[in-house]
Parts: C-alpha cells; structure tokens; sequence
C-alpha cells in the first residue's frame, strides 16, 4: 500500500515511489538535497537614549524558497524539483512547510537504504 510521506509517494512493496506525476524504481534514486534561499530583512526604528538620537536595527534571517533536489539515473527525468516554500511563510504555515520538508526528506533516506 502507498503512502504518502511528505511531498512524495511510496510504495514499499512494489519498491517505487511517486515524486510529481511518474513513478520511479528505488534503484533509480541517487541523491537528493535541499536548496534553501535565505535572506536578511532588517527593521530599523528611531529611539531616543539619555537626550541623543540613535537608530537601532534588527536582523531576521527569512527563508525565501526551499526545494528538495532530487537526482534519478533516468534519461527522461534526471533530475525532479520539489518545491516546499515559494514566497516566505510565517507561524503556522512555515511550520507547515519545514514538517512537509522533513518527511520528505526522511522518505528519501529510507529509499536511499533500501534500495535495491
């Protein structure tokens, strides 16, 4: 019976699994890795200390985009990208999206073990 682990489909019985539209032999699963961008955001605000001026600025680090990249031994599909955040995330649905990330990627460690 397939499951769904993340933003992939595995079959473990039929030892393939589902990344897109087309399904794909264990043996055919390579590598795979997460591509992150990241990007700084300052905010910035006025205060006033002891009757001088100053500025203060804080640094949040944002992630922009994260794909997971997988790389197949096939002709056809050599290479999937699966998308997990594609404009940044706050709460709840960042959340959301660094669990899918994981599950994915640990889908893939088990493929990566038992495969063929």
């Amino acid at each position: 019976m397939a499951k769904t682990l993340g933003a992939i489909t595995v079959d473990e019985k039929k030892q393939r699994f589902k990344a897109g539209h087309k399904w794909h032999e264990f043996k055919e699963l390579i590598s795979y890795k997460q591509r992150i961008d990241n990007e700084h955001q300052h905010s910035g605000s006025s205060i006033r200390l002891f009757g001088a001026r100053g500025s203060s600025s804080t640094t949040k680090l944002v992630t922009k985009t994260l794909d997971i990249v997988i790389t197949l031994d096939s002709l056809d599909e050599p290479i999937i990208t699966i998308p997990i955040i594609k404009k940044p995330l706050k709460g709840k649905a960042f959340e959301n999206a660094m669990t899918m990330a994981d599950e994915t990627k640990a889908a893939l460690e088990y493929i990566l073990r038992h495969k063929e």
